[in-house]
Order: C-alpha cells, then sequence, then structure tokens
C-alpha cells in the first residue's frame, strides 16, 4: 500500500559464461526500485515502464559492447598489419580474437536473449 515502506535485499554478482557487464558489481553504492508490481495470473503485465527501461538498458549495454568491439577491432588490426610478428604478438592476436567473438555473442544474447537464459528480457520456458 501507498505510504508504507518494505525492507529488500538485492545482491549483485557477475554470471559466468556471459562476459562484459556494462556496470562493474564492486563500484554499485546504491539501488533505487520504481514501478513494482506483482504480475498474478490474471495480468497481462505491469506497465510500459519495465519495457522502457529494458529497451534503454538493451541499447546502454549494446553501445557499450560496440564501442569495446571498435577498440578490440583497431587493436587487431594493428597487430596483424605488422610484418614482422613476435610470439607474444600472436599470442595477443589470438586473445583479442577470442574476446571479440565473445563480445560478438553477448551483443547477439543481449539483443535477442534466449529462452530461459537468466538475461532481463528473455522469454520463459513457462509460459
Amino acid at each position: 500500500r501507498q505510504g508504507q515502506s518494505r525492507r529488500m535485499v538485492v545482491s549483485v554478482a557477475p554470471i559466468e559464461g556471459f562476459g562484459l557487464y556494462p556496470v562493474v558489481c564492486e563500484r554499485i553504492t546504491g539501488i533505487s526500485i520504481g514501478s513494482v508490481c506483482r504480475v498474478g495470473k490474471m495480468h497481462a503485465g505491469c506497465d510500459s515502464y519495465i519495457d522502457e527501461d529494458l529497451k534503454r538498458l538493451r541499447t546502454a549495454w549494446s553501445e557499450r559492447l560496440m564501442k569495446r568491439r571498435e577498440m578490440l577491432g583497431e587493436k587487431l588490426h594493428s597487430i596483424i598489419d605488422k610484418a614482422d610478428k613476435s610470439k607474444s604478438d600472436s599470442d595477443l592476436q589470438t586473445r583479442l580474437v577470442d574476446e571479440w567473438v565473445m563480445l560478438v555473442n553477448e551483443r547477439n544474447a543481449v539483443l535477442v536473449p534466449q529462452v530461459d537464459s537468466g538475461l532481463p528480457g528473455a522469454p520463459s520456458s513457462k509460459g
């Protein structure tokens, strides 16, 4: 009810296998919650604010991933263009390619999350 307050415990932790986040978990100093509601079987959904927030989060996350991908691409091209590559250059190139592929996969997961992936906005198989 309006005017009542409730305490809520929130934890944030990185999920293994999902790569980089647009936020550093250790630097979170506060969390605010708005438009909290409970969805029952008869509700179609809460309201448009949740969808708008999710779209904003996806856009911001995707933009950060694209910037990181561009930086990796520039670094990768500078190594590829080298005439004489050392062993460390070859190792760095392999790591950069692996990270670049991971960023592409992560961006795809952000934009179109798989069913039951645990990512915000992912569809549920439970209906």
